[in-house]
């Protein structure tokens, strides 16, 4: 397990190892595996507690288990990792409707500070209503599902 975590390429690149063991090298460090954790501990001199980085795994998947391991590496989320499988659990159509509409709200929100009016929200509704089909108040409906079932709101 610990060469899966230090073997991990991170968003800036380079693996997890290799960016930690070069940040700290002149302190004392050590990696460590319990049950289904991977550990990097840095004694750094001044400081009372070290730095600790903390991942688990479970099966093929890696999610970042405190803030510093967290920080360095954010796509492991375990929040955001229990959602992108979740999504790759809808049907194809559910999943097409949803990025339409939350691709549109997100344009929105940017543009308007994260903001979307009720007028907004239902013109993007009307618009997915009329490209996949369905009727406003099943459009809707079936938004709103989607969104449940992937961020686990049942």
């Amino acid at each position: 397990m610990i060469k899966k975590v230090q073997g991990y390429v991170t968003n800036k690149g380079i693996s997890i190892s290799a960016y930690l063991e070069s940040k700290y090298q002149q302190f004392e460090s050590v990696w460590e595996e319990h049950d289904n954790l991977v550990t990097y501990t840095v004694k750094i001199p001044g400081l009372r507690s070290p730095a600790i980085y903390k991942w688990g795994i479970v099966g093929r998947s890696i999610s970042a288990v405190n803030g510093k391991a967290l920080s360095l590496t954010p796509e492991l989320d375990k929040i955001i990792l229990e959602q992108q499988n979740r999504k790759k659990d809808l049907p194809i159509e559910d999943l097409e409707i949803y990025d339409y509409i939350r691709g549109a709200l997100s344009e929105l929100e940017e543009m308007q500070d994260g903001f979307v009016s009720d007028q907004h929200y239902d013109e993007i509704i009307n618009s997915a209503a009329s490209k996949f089909r369905l009727s406003i108040d099943e459009m809707e409906a079936r938004y709103i599902q989607i969104e449940k079932l992937i961020y686990d709101l049942n």
